[in-house]
C-alpha cells in the first residue's frame, strides 16, 4: 500500500511510474528525475540524466532494463526578443530524449536523442522485448 510520495507533481500522471518486484524496487518521477526507491530498505537513488520533465517511463518484460523518455528544446533562451525572433525555429527544434537504464545498477545503457521530435506520452516494449 503506497501512503505517500514526496516530490511526485502528477503532472505526467499516465505512465510514470513502475514497480520492479524482482529488483524489489519502485519507480517514479519528479519533474526531470526518476527517483527510485528500495522496498526493502526505503533508500531512494536520484537518476538524474534528462534535460527536461521526464513524461513517461516503462520497463522490459524480463525486468532487467527501463527507459524514460522526456522532451527538451534546443533553445531554452530567458531573452523575450530573442525568444520571440526564434519561436519558429525552437518549435523546429524540438528533441525527444530516451533513456535505457540497467535495473541491477542503475547505469545508463543508451542515451538517444531524436531531433524534430514531440513529447514522447507513451512508451512499451513489446511482448517479446524488442
Amino acid at each position: 500500500k503506497l501512503n505517500s510520495i514526496i516530490g511526485y507533481n502528477g503532472k505526467y500522471s499516465l505512465m510514470n511510474m513502475i514497480w520492479n518486484p524482482e529488483r524489489e524496487f519502485f519507480g517514479y518521477t519528479i519533474g526531470s528525475i526518476l527517483c527510485i526507491e528500495n522496498l526493502k530498505t526505503g533508500k531512494q537513488k536520484l537518476l538524474c540524466s534528462h534535460n527536461d520533465d521526464i513524461t513517461v517511463v516503462c520497463q522490459r518484460n524480463d525486468q532487467n532494463h527501463m527507459c524514460s523518455a522526456s522532451a527538451y528544446s534546443l533553445f531554452n533562451s530567458t531573452n523575450s526578443s530573442i525568444a520571440d525572433s526564434t519561436k519558429s525555429i525552437q518549435q523546429e527544434s524540438q528533441q525527444s530524449q530516451i533513456i535505457i537504464w540497467n535495473c541491477e545498477n542503475f547505469d545508463i545503457v543508451a542515451n538517444l536523442v531524436q531531433k524534430n521530435a514531440s513529447n514522447i506520452t507513451c512508451m512499451k516494449y513489446s511482448t517479446d522485448d524488442r
